[in-house]
């Protein structure tokens, strides 16, 4: 079977994303007082329309929009996850994450010896040797290469055992569960958004506007872009705040369900450049200081 092509894959991307973006929905309920909100996700129904598919009710739970990210990139499309489910989840304890983390987490067990380009590491996983992200020069190369040197080293690296550093995390969960920002913590509140400003209406065509009335112009445009720019600046600083909280919530998370082991072992692989990484994207021994004071040898 011919490998797809890069252009088919992204057009079967956008496809399915269409598809999420429409049918995926959350169901926010307000439940008793006191109990906080939940939320049931569901894709489809039951019955099917007169299509094949029918669109369930509640959320949205992912949304597309366009914002603005600066002068250079201009506006840039984003998908987005639905704001009550995204409050709702920073609340609750960051447990309630723990089905929607990565598969690529640490081992209980020590890693599969690298043999080949494609065979080692995780003991039920797939992950290549080399972060290719598609490149065929890349995997050709690979194969015709004597490798030896490279599996051994990142054989020793994966072999070396760790453990959590209990104090650590429930100093760092404590600081999580009382909204202190400290390190690696980040802050719970969001910043104050100031309200985007009215554009100014332009100058009329044929009109001879005075030097008094031209500089009046000029100051309003000024202030209305400052205006502007301090709106999205903060704006930004809010998205920022929400990825760093989850990455926070997704670091103690793997640290709490792997706290009990006596053991734990983090497969290694390469980037494009030969620089060897723990394959584990969250916690890890090269990752944040968050991350490396919640381990130790």
């Amino acid at each position: 079977v011919e490998p797809w092509s890069s252009e088919i894959k992204v057009k079967l991307g956008v496809a399915l994303l269409e598809m999420l973006l429409e049918c995926a929905t959350i169901d926010i309920d307000d439940g008793a007082a006191g109990s906080g909100r939940k939320s049931n996700p569901s894709i489809l129904d039951d019955d099917d329309d007169d299509d094949g598919m029918s669109i369930p009710e509640g959320e949205k739970a992912f949304t597309y929009e366009k914002r603005w990210v600066g002068p250079k990139k201009g506006v840039v499309g984003h998908v987005c996850l639905n704001e009550s489910f995204q409050r709702m989840a920073l609340k609750d304890e960051y447990r309630s994450m723990e089905g929607h983390t990565t598969r690529h987490q640490p081992m209980v067990v020590p890693p599969r010896d690298w043999v080949a380009p494609d065979d080692g590491g995780y003991r039920a996983l797939r992950v290549d040797l080399m972060r290719m992200h598609g490149c065929e020069a890349q995997k050709e190369a690979l194969k015709l290469a004597d490798l030896t040197t490279v599996y051994s080293g990142l054989n020793v690296l994966g072999s070396v055992p760790w453990v959590i550093n209990k104090f650590t995390l429930d100093a760092a969960r404590r600081c999580w569960e009382e909204g202190i920002s400290l390190g690696d913590i980040p802050s719970r509140t969001d910043f104050e958004v100031p309200p985007l400003p009215e554009r100014p209406e332009g100058k009329e065509k044929g009109r001879a506007y005075t030097e008094e009335e031209k500089e009046a112009f000029k100051v309003e445009y000024r202030e209305w872009w400052h205006g502007m720019l301090r709106h999205y600046r903060f704006h930004q600083k809010n998205m920022d705040l929400n990825s760093l909280r989850c990455s926070a919530m997704l670091k103690l998370n793997q640290a709490e369900k792997f706290k009990n082991f006596e053991r734990i072992y983090f497969p290694y692989n390469v980037d494009f450049r030969g620089r060897a990484y723990p394959v584990p994207p969250h916690l890890s021994n090269v990752g944040s200081d968050l991350c490396r004071g919640m381990l130790t040898f």
